[in-house]
């Protein structure tokens, strides 16, 4: 780690992985890991629709020389992307609408 530096951060909901906020960040981090999915929080209770964080986390302690570089390919390479259909983006609309009438 450069001193002063962050090896990795990684961003797994889409709003906070823009390029904006890796712009913001870059004199602080080496490398960036994003998703480009979007979750959704109340619907995502699957251990499969997020990144892997066990098996990164696995790979880390197997291999404790690990360059920062090789652990940001290992989020990527373990993250399983989701396809959302129509169903549960209306689904996730109905659990907005109703938050926002209880309030």
């Amino acid at each position: 780690m450069v001193r002063g530096m962050i090896d990795v951060v990684g961003f797994m909901p889409c709003v906070t992985g823009m390029f904006e906020v890796a712009y913001e960040i870059a004199p602080y981090v080496k490398y960036v890991v994003a998703s480009e999915e979007h979750h959704l929080e109340e619907l995502d209770e699957e251990y499969e629709y997020t990144w892997q964080y066990l098996e990164t986390t696995w790979d880390l302690k197997n291999n404790t020389d690990m360059r920062p570089e090789e652990f940001a390919v290992s989020l990527v390479e373990q993250f399983t992307p989701c396809d959302f259909p129509m169903l549960v983006l209306y689904s996730y609309k109905v659990i907005l609408k109703k938050r926002r009438t209880r309030t």
